[in-house]
């Protein structure tokens, strides 16, 4: 018995409609299958979900350390517990940059409750697209160049709940905003030192809420 065509079609956006859902978790641990977050990137696809541990089993009772990570596609990655003090810290003692955000990533590309410390130029630089950074900590980032803590250029970023502290940099020590719409949303921004303008934010040609 064939079936009816409006069943087929049915049957067809049903199916479409289940793998468009699908996505993948991928925890990131250390000793595990994903010991780096970058690891886990390098496998996960649009729409998957990236989990990151936060306490390192080698040393119990402080938080595990990540090496820097660039994310060019629509994913989330996540602290495992959002309850936990701790926090994973991505550790950019020697990198330019410890989040690198660009590509395909979009306003459904979330970060969420990380810790950015140690880049020498940006803790994390977002190029001419517009993720999500929620409940993130970026702190003792920059040097010499704009937007120690965040630079983002040619973007419509949505930060949320951070603090970005301790940052320097030459103009917007914590954030600098280039060509932008920038939404901050209760975010903190505590002794930051820019050695020209903006000592929080410093935003050319941009709109800042």
């Amino acid at each position: 018995m064939r079936a009816h065509p409006a069943v087929r079609f049915v049957l067809s956006l049903s199916l479409t409609a289940s793998a468009l859902l699908a996505q993948t978790t991928y925890v990131v641990a250390k000793g595990t299958t994903y010991p780096e977050i970058l690891s886990a990137l390098q496998v996960a696809v649009a729409g998957d979900i990236i989990e990151v541990d936060e306490i390192d089993p080698a040393t119990p009772g402080q938080a595990a350390r990540y090496l820097p990570f660039h994310v060019d596609k629509t994913l989330t990655i996540r602290r495992r517990n959002p309850f936990s003090l701790a926090r994973p810290v991505v550790d950019a003692t020697g990198f330019q940059v410890g989040v690198l955000i660009d590509g395909l990533a979009g306003p459904a590309t979330v970060i969420d409750g990380l810790e950015v410390r140690h880049a020498i130029a940006h803790g994390i630089q977002i190029d001419a697209v517009s993720p999500t950074l929620r409940n993130c900590v970026i702190a003792s980032c920059g040097l010499q160049l704009d937007g120690g803590g965040v630079h983002l250029a040619r973007s419509s970023a949505s930060i949320e709940g951070c603090r970005i502290v301790d940052c320097d940099g030459n103009k917007g020590a914590g954030a600098y905003c280039y060509e932008s719409n920038v939404r901050f949303v209760g975010c903190e921004f505590g002794d930051n030192v820019a050695n020209a303008d903006g000592g929080g934010i410093a935003a050319e040609g941009t709109f800042v809420v």
